[in-house]
């Protein structure tokens, strides 16, 4: 591949987006998912972050400590920045 246009003194910095969870065996088992979902406050602008366990037919509400413990099979992250070392 072409590493021309690497630069060992950028770094980028990602937000966790979603969570795929597993259980059961190879030939079987049940996925779970957790979500970000971001919401605007119309008054302030501010953007507020809550998460999603998405579970068959069931959506609720999932703290982020949830989240982090989950015993995660595939994780989805969005590029948030682009940095320029010093």
């Amino acid at each position: 591949p072409d590493t021309s246009m690497i630069q060992s003194d950028c770094r980028s910095l990602y937000d966790l987006q979603g969570v795929v969870c597993h259980s059961g065996s190879l030939n079987q088992g049940h996925y779970i998912g957790y979500v970000a979902d971001y919401q605007v406050n119309a008054v302030t602008g501010e953007l507020k972050q809550q998460w999603l366990r998405c579970d068959d037919e069931e959506v609720r509400i999932a703290s982020e400590q949830e989240v982090l413990e989950a015993e995660a099979y595939i994780l989805f992250y969005v590029q948030k920045s682009y940095i320029k070392s010093k």
